[in-house]
């Protein structure tokens, strides 16, 4: 199954929706001057001298005094200048291609090039920590430290404040959620070295209750923390599984969140004492009728005016682009979500998932993963409401897993209501429709 178009759109909705949260005008760093020489735009800093030379001593191998002045007095400072504000994206990723990264040739001296990482990373965490900064100017801060690169590599140095700011309630959800894009370079770049430092911190953040936290940006947190758990697998710390497990089972979580914990709880589960499997395959099979019973509720809706509002003699409401209930976006939506639960459940692959430690239970999962799989196809190569009918359909018809305890149907939460349980979006970022 293909979920290019759902992926790409999260994306972009996800930075969309951080620059919101973020953009403001004017100001500078708290208690920092403006660039010296005169340097006010990056435009001029590209033609300076100063930069000319800086780069030069660099090639040479050279990084002293003069080169931590020229980053701390001039270059540096041009995050928080306002004319550089309408382009502060590609000014950040210049940042680092100009003042941290160059052709030493054969025999250089990479010593310079680590100082430079070196005095870049601690200066912009300290801008990220300052208070008295802009929030635009704290939020790139943290991406540039997590953008920080030798060679191809993210720079592995940058973990240590990175996963500190990630952890750290006392610093703003959008500075966070920055240190957490940073953090997923190095967890894809390699999970199983990061699953040592990175990997309690994430699950940290899963278990924790964000109090105080916009709900969508503690969305996005858990969200961005289960998918770097998931990427992790087996190597994941101790725990990851059981925590995962808490949020696939809490019926007010939103939808994609819990698809993100049944995703981490198959991934990273490795021995039957992790979670409970069988219990763990139901809350996936009813969490896969409630995802496409809510799209099925809102699309009738949409559907039921556009019938009142044409037989009226008017046009049909339109339904815009994006993830609009009713339209192939969505249903491929759900093509993703069912596709990830059959993998949560028994991957394609036949390697680990729920249904490797389910014991008697397995035949089930493995069923329900079929069930899922089957759905998640027809979704995604035929997106319209048939489709989604018989995904509904088939669910049904698997068996329903273990009976719940008594009194749990009493005292568990109510779940989101048709046509409200998914406004947190796909793919693991709450910025959706």
């Amino acid at each position: 199954m293909n979920a290019t178009w759902i992926q790409r759109r999260a994306s972009t909705a996800a930075w969309t929706a951080l620059v919101a949260c973020v953009a403001v005008v004017g100001g500078r760093v708290g208690g920092q001057e403006p660039p010296a020489g005169g340097i006010d735009r990056w435009s001029k800093l590209e033609a300076s001298d100063e930069l000319r030379d800086y780069r030069t001593a660099l090639r040479d191998g050279i990084f002293e005094e003069s080169s931590r002045k020229f980053l701390l007095e001039i270059a540096l400072p041009q995050l928080a200048v306002a004319a550089n504000r309408p382009d502060i994206d590609r000014v950040r990723k210049k940042m680092f291609d100009r003042l941290c990264a160059v052709d030493q040739g054969p025999g250089g001296k990479p010593a310079a090039i680590e100082a430079a990482l070196k005095f870049v990373a601690s200066t912009m965490t300290d801008v990220m920590r300052n208070q008295r900064a802009e929030m635009v100017v704290r939020v790139n801060a943290a991406l540039l430290v997590g953008e920080l690169r030798l060679g191809t590599k993210p720079w592995a140095p940058a973990v240590e404040p990175l996963t500190a700011a990630l952890t750290d309630d006392g610093l703003p959800p959008a500075v966070r959620i920055a240190a957490a894009a940073g953090l997923a370079r190095h967890v894809d770049a390699d999970p199983a070295a990061r699953a040592a430092d990175v990997g309690p911190a994430l699950v940290k953040v899963v278990e924790a209750p964000l109090a105080g936290v916009d709900p969508v940006a503690a969305d996005w947190l858990r969200s961005r923390a289960l998918t770097m758990l998931a990427r992790m697998g087996p190597a994941a710390p101790a725990g990851a599984a059981a925590a995962a497990s808490r949020l696939l089972l809490d019926a007010t979580q939103r939808i994609d969140l819990r698809v993100r914990a049944a995703s981490a709880v198959g991934a990273c589960v490795k021995a039957q004492s992790d979670t409970d499997a069988a219990a763990a395959v139901a809350a996936i099979r009813d969490l896969a009728a409630l995802a496409l019973g809510d799209t099925k509720a809102a699309a009738d809706k949409i559907a039921l005016a556009a019938r009142l509002t044409t037989g009226a003699g008017g046009e049909p409401p339109a339904l815009g682009d994006g993830m609009a209930e009713g339209t192939p976006q969505a249903f491929r939506r759900d093509a993703w979500r069912l596709g990830v639960l059959a993998d949560a459940v028994a991957p394609a692959d036949g390697k680990g998932g729920l249904a490797a430690v389910a014991g008697a239970a397995a035949p089930t999962a493995s069923a329900l993963a079929k069930t899922l799989r089957e759905g998640a196809k027809l979704l995604d190569s035929t997106p319209n409401a048939k489709s989604l009918a018989s995904a509904l359909e088939g669910i049904a018809g698997t068996d329903a897993g273990p009976a719940a305890a008594p009194g749990a149907a009493e005292n568990a939460p109510p779940p989101p209501a048709a046509g409200q349980g998914n406004p947190t979006g796909v793919d693991g970022v709450p910025f959706g429709s």
